[in-house]
């Protein structure tokens, strides 16, 4: 049996001694907490892709190296975890997540992508290799605490190469199957919609202290509003370069007649005005639900510790 990846090709040389955990936010320090466990189930997924490309054994060997690397985020970033907060017990939150929230695919034999095709596939490990490289990138842009920006960096990194790997294979399969921009933007916006499904909403539930019963919706909203809150204008417009790549749009009638630029840019203002309101509305949203349950119940009890 292949050992757990111990992430000491991402540790080494971390300028421990120049930390400042205490100036990282509550925010973001759930946010890593929730990713530290996503990342750390890259064996399964690993597990779940080569079944779904079992006929490409040198493919095989490129994704069992890519939930390798996952595992290794998941390890980095708990060990900064570990480090940096007063009993911080990472394991223990691990085994619940596991125990409480199975893959629908885990122990399966079953050969056929629950995406539909190897492309819908490949289209949502680039939307989600490209959101981790921005994300890491972003929450290294808000922090000053040099060992976290420095792991941070290196995951971002790691995750633009894992983009790299999907959107070649991608591009293969476009040219091969002939497969229209519009059905990729089609495949990557149903994607999207996933981002905010229980494998982050319900970490960020354990990040947040686990208080009471899980309300996914709850736990949801307060995942988009910390995240989207750390993305600049410059990491959104990185973030629609990668996905309009990957899409297959940058070659395509559409961006001859628009302009490759001009297409970033309108793409990016709306992404960026999507995720502003996203994040003003939720606030609001909170801030009616607070004065709501302190009027009628004439107390508030947080989810969160």
């Amino acid at each position: 049996m292949e050992t757990r990846a111990d992430g000491s090709r991402l540790l080494a040389g971390i300028p421990w001694e120049r930390g400042k955990p205490d100036s990282v936010s509550t925010d973001v320090v759930r946010l890593l907490v929730a990713a530290s466990l996503v990342e750390s189930r890259g064996d399964s997924y690993g597990a779940y892709l080569s079944r779904v490309f079992f006929d490409e054994p040198e493919f095989i060997q490129a994704i069992r190296k890519w939930s390798r690397e996952e595992d290794e985020h998941g390890v980095a970033l708990s060990t900064w975890l570990v480090r940096s907060l007063p009993n911080f017990q990472f394991q223990v939150l691990l085994e619940r997540y596991n125990s409480d929230l199975g893959l629908s695919y885990q122990n399966s034999t079953n050969e056929t992508s629950i995406r539909g095709s190897k492309a819908g596939e490949l289209l949502s490990r680039c939307a989600v290799e490209s959101s981790t490289s921005t994300y890491y990138k972003s929450v290294a842009d808000a922090v000053d605490d040099e060992p976290l920006k420095t792991i941070c960096l290196r995951l971002a990194h790691d995750e633009i190469g894992h983009y790299s790997l999907f959107r070649k294979k991608l591009d293969r399969l476009r040219e091969a199957q002939r497969i229209s921009p519009l059905r990729l933007l089609y495949m990557s916006l149903h994607r999207l919609l996933e981002l905010e499904d229980d494998q982050m909403s319900y970490a960020f539930y354990l990040a947040c202290g686990a208080r009471g019963s899980y309300d996914r919706a709850y736990f949801s909203k307060a995942l988009v509003t910390a995240a989207f809150g750390l993305y600049s204008d410059k990491r959104i417009a990185e973030l629609v370069k990668l996905n309009v790549r990957a899409f297959g749009v940058s070659k395509s009638k559409l961006a001859a007649i628009i302009g490759h630029d001009r297409m970033i840019r309108t793409i990016s203002s709306c992404l960026r005005f999507y995720m502003r309101s996203r994040v003003a509305y939720l606030t609001i949203q909170q801030i009616i639900t607070v004065f709501y349950e302190l009027i009628v119940t004439g107390r508030f009890e947080s989810r969160c510790c």
